[in-house]
């Protein structure tokens, strides 16, 4: 409560027009505080003279954005978005592409050496590997290369799309109406949905990341031939990754475009 002279006023059950203290030597109830409350709270009541204890808000413009403002920048972004999506999702597809043979290619890899260590060799020459491939060994090739399906001879043609570059750039790649065929190999497909189709001399395999129902099902974004023409496991680069793209000429080589990503880091730079 508030003190009168130092006497504090206690509660009482109705202090209606009772003194309860004073403001600048005047004494005061509760109906004149009450009825006197916005001009004891204005300025002209302080101190500070040019300052209001409680701003009028309800009085007080807030700002805000107009509808048109509203409008153009909704339309600014969503030119920034139409520009850039397409290189953003082109750019995300590669970088799926590219993990996607990373991972087969490892696969690969190590299916070799396991197969070299169980026969304490360091060439595939001196192992049964040709024969049980060429034998469509299901059992043996599941045993090292984390394959689900049954080997089987692509005896029917799987078409795919060359890509082509720039002549001057050597850059931005693109599919053609180019197209070569894939054939009697020998068609197996792993456990993370990649075909690998063998060839009999098992030297190269052809590999599509993400299986032939899926497309793009083109060469050097989702298919690619490697060459394991050592036989010690690894994959082989000759230096053939500048012919990559070399569609509308004879220069076309089939393990270049793998060459290349290899070269450029793993990364399809077209």
């Amino acid at each position: 409560m508030i003190a009168d002279g130092g006497q504090e006023v206690r509660r009482s059950g109705n202090l209606e027009g009772k003194k309860i203290g004073s403001l600048e030597g005047k004494p005061f109830t509760l109906n004149s505080l009450s009825s006197n409350f916005p001009t004891l709270l204005s300025s002209s009541n302080h101190s500070g003279g040019n300052t209001s204890l409680i701003p009028l808000y309800g009085l007080k413009k807030k700002p805000a954005f107009t509808l048109a403002e509203v409008l153009i920048t909704l339309g600014i972004i969503g030119i920034v978005a139409a520009l850039t999506l397409p290189t953003l999702i082109s750019n995300h597809k590669k970088q799926v592409y590219v993990t996607q043979l990373k991972k087969t290619v490892n696969t690969l890899q190590n299916g070799y050496r396991l197969i070299l260590a169980d026969n304490g060799v360091d060439n595939l020459q001196y192992t049964d590997f040709d024969k049980r491939l060429k034998n469509l060994d299901s059992n043996y090739m599941r045993k090292y290369f984390n394959i689900i399906s049954d080997l089987r001879v692509l005896d029917d043609e799987r078409v795919y799309k060359k890509i082509s570059f720039d002549a001057n750039s050597h850059s931005g790649g693109s599919s053609t109406n180019q197209t070569f065929t894939l054939k009697d190999c020998i068609l197996a497909t792993t456990a993370d949905g990649a075909d690998l189709c063998f060839d009999k001399s098992w030297i190269y395999v052809f590999v599509d990341v993400n299986g032939y129902n899926k497309l793009p099902n083109t060469q050097g974004y989702d298919y690619f031939a490697i060459d394991f023409l050592h036989g010690d496991g690894s994959f082989y680069v000759s230096g053939l990754g500048q012919y990559c793209g070399r569609a509308d000429d004879d220069s076309y080589i089939s393990t270049a475009c793998f060459e290349r990503v290899v070269e450029d880091g793993w990364k399809i730079n077209y």
